[in-house]
């Protein structure tokens, strides 16, 4: 249970190594919007090194997007930055499991590893309130991702709110976060 308490900015440890292979796709989805949503932001603070993130972030819809145009914009350089980040909102759900998914997005599967180690792109999944049971998690472009080296995949679960002789997931979670800012509780 420790692996699913992990800080969010656990999830995107890793993402400013200079050199070498390094995750440039990140998939963010589980029930848990909050800590998605706190792992997203611990990944922009550790790409905005100098301020101007926020010029070089662009958010798209992923139910009308396209594999070359999220190659297009991947591959954009930043602009007077040194990094450039793409949130796509609920692609993965968009595209379902239908067959040839996975042909239609090869050319962005393809670019991945030819992406530019400056830009990051975030594929973000808050299934909705009736969807909760389900997911994305047998998506096949997920599992295809998966395969990819340079892909990271955090799954944000709702914590457990009971326990058997210990403290609940949430008590825990609680509990972490205060010791991390020096609060005690």
């Amino acid at each position: 249970t420790r692996d699913r308490l992990a800080a969010p900015a656990n999830a995107v440890r890793g993402v400013r190594r200079l050199y070498g292979e390094h995750p440039v796709l990140h998939v963010l989805h589980g029930p848990d919007e909050f800590r998605a949503s706190e792992a997203l932001r611990a990944l922009r603070d550790s790409l905005d090194t100098d301020g101007s993130l926020a010029t070089n972030t662009i958010t798209v819809l992923g139910r009308s997007l396209t594999a070359q145009e999220l190659i297009q914009h991947a591959s954009a350089l930043p602009f007077l930055s040194p990094a450039r980040l793409v949130v796509v909102e609920g692609l993965l759900g968009a595209v379902g499991g239908r067959r040839g998914v996975v042909e239609a997005w090869q050319p962005f599967l393809d670019f991945l590893p030819h992406m530019p180690e400056t830009n990051h792109v975030v594929l973000i999944e808050i299934p909705k309130r009736d969807e909760r049971g389900g997911g994305v998690g047998r998506s096949p472009l997920l599992t295809a991702l998966k395969q990819r080296p340079n892909v990271q995949v955090a799954e944000f679960l709702e914590l457990k709110t009971w326990a058997r002789g210990g403290p609940s997931e949430v008590a825990q979670w609680l509990q972490d976060r205060a010791v991390r800012r020096g609060i005690s509780i």
